[in-house]
């Protein structure tokens, strides 16, 4: 499977217009783990690891040979030309042949069910048949200005094949799976977003595919996923943020609890961030449903947690009055 770094997904064709900044890899302290794999990447090196087991390569040939962006399927969504239609319940497509995109399924519902990925599968993203051309899958990753597509063939997923791969191919009329060479890293659908999230930052991918019992399902997002812990980190709800550090023997979230409902605050979210080293200190990032945390912090601080930073404040009149007195000071010197 073609592979290059997240921060080089520009064209290298003239009159394409703009170069294209890729998307920097998801990291955060919620998906640290202490046994990460970090595979070593060349820009068309395969993947070494896989979550869910794809199947072999089915034969080209699959699509109308109808030429050019014609032949490209979507899942979902939008209708591109020579996909099959939502609405043919035999799946065909304009020309009458048996198409490879699957049949869009219903959502499912939010209401009581866990989280896992199977909320975030994006079935829009154009597939390619396996007999497209290097040239025509240029072209399709151009116009809808993506650094990789997936290959599919008759609901089975063949690679995910590269912007750059594609770019460096010496024969533009060649198939596009000749450049599928490997496993895809793919995920399961009933994944939690954490893990997923994890995957893709150690794989330095923007976008994962989702196979479940060997059969193409869509794609998973990094965008999405950014949503997703938007909404579980409670980022857009009001309220301060504050930094404890602690040493690893002394982290007791029953403690922390208590201290927290003392003082009559709620914690909207927390997140944990592994220590550098064995005996380093543990760092908590904590979302509260309160803007004034001046007591509070004095009150962590009686109890041996230090608060390295504190953010989204507002100010009492004492802090207001220092600051203004410090900047006055300054003036003078």
């Amino acid at each position: 499977m073609c592979r290059v770094p997240p921060s080089d997904f520009s064209p290298r064709r003239t009159g394409q217009g703009p170069a294209r900044t890729g998307t920097a890899p998801l990291h955060h302290s919620l998906f640290a783990s202490n046994a990460a794999i970090r595979p070593a990447f060349s820009p068309c090196s395969p993947a070494f690891f896989s979550v869910a087991a794809v199947p072999g390569r089915g034969r080209p040939g699959a699509v109308p040979r109808s030429g050019g962006m014609d032949r490209f399927l979507t899942y979902g969504g939008m209708d591109f030309p020579g996909s099959a239609r939502h609405d043919d319940p035999a799946g065909r497509g304009p020309t009458g042949r048996k198409s490879c995109a699957p049949p869009r399924g219903p959502r499912p519902q939010r209401g009581g069910a866990p989280m896992t990925v199977r909320r975030l599968i994006t079935r829009s993203i154009p597939a390619l048949p396996p007999d497209a051309s290097i040239e025509d899958a240029l072209d399709c990753c151009l116009a809808h200005r993506l650094p990789y597509l997936p290959v599919v063939q008759t609901h089975t997923l063949v690679g995910l094949v590269s912007e750059e791969c594609l770019l460096d191919a010496p024969d533009e009329h060649a198939p596009v799976a000749s450049l599928c060479t490997g496993r895809p890293l793919t995920i399961p659908p009933d994944l939690h977003p954490f893990e997923a999230a994890r995957l893709m930052a150690e794989a330095r991918l923007p976008l994962l595919p989702v196979v479940d019992d060997d059969r193409y399902e869509g794609l998973v997002l990094q965008t999405d996923l950014f949503t997703v812990f938007t909404a579980l980190l409670a980022t857009q709800e009001p309220g301060a943020i504050l930094v404890i550090e602690m040493a690893p023997h002394d982290l007791s979230m029953s403690h922390l609890a208590y201290i927290f409902e003392s003082q009559g605050v709620r914690i909207r979210s927390i997140a944990s961030e592994a220590p550098g080293r064995l005996d380093g200190p543990i760092r908590l990032t904590v979302k509260l449903n309160v803007t004034d945390t001046a007591r509070l912090r004095h009150v962590l601080e009686h109890h041996g947690y230090r608060v390295t930073a504190y953010y989204n404040e507002d100010m009492t009149d004492e802090e207001l009055d220092f600051r203004v007195a410090a900047f006055l000071h300054y003036l003078e010197v």
